[in-house]
């Protein structure tokens, strides 16, 4: 009886194995390119994985829809809005160019364009890609498990000996834990989309959700820390309709508001800090070039941190002489997601992006088996968009693909595009 348990055991397995392509094996490629990122980028100075995962999720969209006879007029309504919105914002960015010419660099306007469009863009096409390919899941599946508990076991190492994987320290703790990512942050980035993949089991996971939970703490960063109070809480109240009210969400805001007060007021309410500097300036910009903003690459965005690039709106604001902000050594200009919408749009760009976000957030919360990982991706971007660039962010790109992995075991109420 054992022998043939494990014979049919051997014989499923088999048969798994030949259902695999070679696109499931690229794109298991493409997620640990995303992951590791970080160390790529410091090792061999490669920049380009989330443009080009970006690129290669939208080819293989349109491919998908052309296959699958896709019309426009077959798009969801949640849909149909969100791009709308999207559109409207990047016609109000480039009429700011064109209004009042702040930036004057060509391919710093399409740089800013493309981070602008990117998250929407690929977070659609990941979730329409892999509906239905359960052995994509399998294969992410498996390689997040390894990854959570080898981090995990790292994580706790790195509290108790220095290896080389440890950060500053902080809340009393030896160091935080950085991983081979090169910084504490990518950890909770990366933990929150292993988080987002192993929510699709969320009851068979639940030992694994706790570890990456863990490590995500062991960061010791505040937004990791808010993440994981969320999260879990979200877990908690998720139940057999698999569905989270208005009322919880209201709630986990509450939470996470309470959470962060310490950090708004260490980061926000202190002159000279750069995200005060730049939230208070974005305002002021918004008043100025009312109601459309700057432009692409005027304000806020990394592309501006660069000597040729660098906006005028600096100098004429006075950023140019705040710390971290100065041309040259403009290591935190990205530090803020809508102030810089706000400065580069403007209050009608502001609201018409938000729009976008919220309208895709509905169209993807459609599918029952996804709603979990639909709920952790965005609740941790709009997390992170407090202190960091959030969706203009390289990580959203590495996010959104393992939000489209969760899509791959359900088929219920989500129109293909």
């Amino acid at each position: 009886m054992m022998e043939v348990s494990r014979e049919n055991y051997l014989d499923s397995r088999m048969q798994f194995l030949a259902k695999i392509r070679l696109s499931d094996i690229l794109w298991l490629v493409a997620f640990n390119t995303l992951f590791f990122q970080g160390w790529i980028q410091n090792t061999f100075g490669f920049t380009l994985a989330d443009e080009i995962a970006t690129v290669a999720l939208c080819l293989a969209a349109c491919v998908k829809g052309l296959g699958t006879h896709w019309d426009v007029r077959g798009m969801s309504k949640n849909m149909k809005l969100a791009i709308a919105f999207l559109v409207l914002t990047c016609a109000i960015g480039f009429f700011g160019n064109m209004r009042w010419s702040v930036q004057g660099s060509l391919s710093a306007i399409a740089i800013d364009f493309f981070t602008c469009i990117k998250f929407p863009i690929a977070a659609l096409s990941a979730c329409a890609i892999f509906r239905n390919n359960e052995r994509i899941l399998v294969l992410v599946e498996a390689e997040a498990k390894f990854l959570t508990f080898l981090m995990f076991i790292l994580a706790i190492a790195n509290l108790f000996a220095d290896f080389g994987m440890g950060h500053d320290s902080r809340y009393g703790l030896r160091a935080s834990f950085e991983f081979v990512l090169g910084h504490p942050t990518a950890v909770v980035a990366t933990g929150a989309g292993l988080a987002v993949v192993l929510s699709n089991k969320r009851m068979q996971n639940a030992l694994w959700l706790a570890m990456i939970l863990a490590v995500i703490c062991l960061s010791l960063r505040s937004k990791g820390i808010a993440f994981v109070v969320l999260a879990v809480f979200f877990l908690l109240v998720y139940g057999k309709h698999e569905r989270i009210s208005a009322f919880h969400i209201f709630l986990g805001v509450v939470f996470v508001a309470f959470l962060g007060y310490d950090q708004y007021l260490g980061y926000f309410t202190v002159d000279g800090y750069a995200r005060r500097e730049l939230t208070n300036t974005a305002f002021s910009i918004a008043g100025n070039f009312f109601p459309i903003g700057g432009g692409f690459a005027s304000y806020g965005s990394a592309v501006t941190a660069n000597l040729d690039t660098y906006s005028p709106l600096y100098f004429q604001y006075g950023l140019s002489g705040v710390q971290g902000l100065a041309p040259g050594h403009a290591t935190f200009l990205s530090d803020t997601f809508w102030p810089t919408v706000l400065g580069q749009f403007g209050w009608l760009g502001l609201a018409t992006y938000a729009a976008s976000l919220m309208f895709i957030f509905k169209h993807l919360y459609q599918v029952k088996g996804a709603r979990l990982g639909v709920i952790l991706c965005f609740s941790y971007l709009l997390i992170s968009s407090i202190a960091e660039s959030a969706f203009f962010n390289p990580f959203a790109i590495y996010l959104a693909l393992c939000l489209g992995f969760t899509f791959s075991r359900s088929d219920q109420g989500l129109k293909p595009y």
